[in-house]
């Protein structure tokens, strides 16, 4: 087990080296760009705990999306399909497969939520670390979910095309979202559920992926 984990993790670094550079960079224009939103947001703890979230989980994602860049790649050749001759159990050789995608992005969301709080302090530092344990259940979540329809789809490149799409969608939400006649209170609430929820649907569909469906896709 330990060999293949060495195995991907080697596979993973070849092929995610310029991916991983670019996320960084991304990620650091983001938080710089956030200080004159956190400047201009109003004493209203809520809010700044929204905008907190938010930009956790657009962090988050964008972690999940360049980590997971190579999996429609992989499906395409057939590379999945060779997992179900391995003798070990499907739910073990996927936690092996994505072992270097989630630690790697798990390191970026930390490292950078953690500038973000100690340049901008947007919030309490409970708050914070809330925040911050939500985004890092956010990424688990979307890799599940992204390699679970990576492997179950036929067609991949839709998999790729919401991916991208979803990048706009969550940097235009919060404005929008705040723009609304809403509690944020109750959004920020939500936000939270949403995660969990998401995180227990990626496990409960990695855990029954269809064998014979992935072949047949």
């Amino acid at each position: 087990m330990l060999k293949l984990i060495r195995l991907e993790v080697v596979n993973f670094l070849k092929v995610s080296i310029f991916p991983f550079i670019l996320l960084n960079l991304v990620v650091a224009i983001v938080v710089k760009n956030m200080k004159n939103v956190f400047d201009l947001l109003s004493s209203s703890s809520d809010i700044r705990t929204f905008y907190t979230l938010f930009l956790m989980i657009i962090i988050s994602y964008a972690a999940a999306f360049m980590t997971t860049i190579n999996f429609e790649k992989e499906k395409l050749s057939n590379l999945y399909h060779r997992y179900f001759v391995l003798p070990l159990p499907p739910g073990i050789i996927f936690a092996i497969k994505l072992f270097p995608s989630i630690i790697c992005s798990m390191c970026v969301v930390l490292i950078w939520g953690i500038v973000m709080f100690l340049m901008f302090h947007p919030v309490t530092l409970i708050t914070f670390i809330m925040a911050l344990c939500n985004a890092l259940i956010f990424v688990i979540g979307s890799i599940l979910l992204i390699f679970y329809f990576d492997l179950t789809l036929k067609n991949v490149s839709i998999v790729y095309g919401i991916k991208f799409i979803l990048i706009f969608v969550l940097s235009y939400l919060p404005n929008f979202i705040v723009s609304q006649n809403v509690s944020i209170k109750v959004v920020n609430y939500s936000i939270i559920i949403f995660t969990f929820l998401l995180f227990i649907t990626g496990i409960i569909l990695i855990n029954n992926v269809d064998s014979e469906k992935v072949i047949l896709s």
